[in-house]
């Protein structure tokens, strides 16, 4: 996110200018003021619909390898667990902790498709 602040004292104007994660002007949008990018504020809705140029996505790479096993067990301890709690409601949900974060919540039609892929351990597809 772009931020700036300009404090003009005695003819004297000071500008400061940063690029910070979204949960950082979160914690301070009182002291902040936000820049466009591209005609577009870094808004909660212009990041989750990437109308914000400078949004991303948050991915996660997993190794099939060290989830299961020619038996069908995990190689590495809590690999699965970790994965099924990343895309479930109350972390990846509106309002879930992951948002408390500043990650922005996948809608719920992204969520369930990520559950599904977990579930089925399927490649990610975008």
């Amino acid at each position: 996110n772009r931020m700036a602040r300009t404090r003009c004292e005695s003819y004297v104007c000071v500008i400061a200018l940063a690029v910070i994660p979204w949960s950082l002007f979160l914690s301070n949008r009182d002291k902040l003021d936000v820049l466009p990018v591209g005609g577009a504020l870094p808004t909660h809705e212009g990041i989750a619909e990437y109308a914000y140029p400078m949004a991303t996505t948050l991915h996660y790479y997993f190794k099939r390898a060290h989830m299961r096993n020619n038996a069908g067990r995990g190689v590495v301890r809590g690999v699965r667990e970790f994965m099924a709690e990343i895309v479930n409601d109350e972390a990846s949900g509106e309002a879930g902790y992951l948002e408390k974060l500043g990650v922005i919540a996948l809608t719920p039609e992204d969520r369930r498709r990520q559950k599904d892929n977990v579930r089925r351990l399927k490649r990610y597809a975008p």
